[in-house]
């Protein structure tokens, strides 16, 4: 286990939301780049990562409110950061084009009261 390296990031819901692909509502190569570990701590919020779990580790389900609760936070952020400057607009477009379909889908997520955790897994 310790070749183990985060390459892909699943949002596992722990029953599916008609009419929606969890699996697929955003690229999990992408999303297991986030890198919003340290920004969460600047917010004062909970990071992503403690809703993260590899695959030779116990998962915890967590409400969906609660990554809601983080998404919107950290979208929050990003489109203030956004804000700043063409250049930085520019950077930014794909992290907030991801962090907006994460929290379409954990609006989704919370309003049918589902339970999530992220799930971490290498390209094998």
């Amino acid at each position: 286990m310790a070749d183990f390296r985060l390459e892909k990031l699943h949002v596992i819901l722990d029953e599916p939301i008609p009419g929606i692909n969890h699996f697929q509502a955003v690229d999990p190569e992408e999303f297991a780049w986030h890198g919003t570990f340290d920004l969460a701590q600047q917010l004062g919020i909970t990071p992503l990562d403690d809703f993260t779990y590899a695959p030779f580790e116990e998962e915890v389900w967590h409400p969906a409110g609660a990554g809601l609760k983080t998404i919107r936070a950290l979208l929050k952020e990003f489109r203030r950061q956004a804000a700043t400057s063409e250049e930085v607009q520019q950077r930014l477009r794909p992290t907030l084009a991801m962090f907006e379909k994460l929290e379409e889908l954990f609006d989704q997520a919370d309003a049918h009261d589902r339970e999530f955790y992220l799930s971490a897994r290498d390209l094998d």
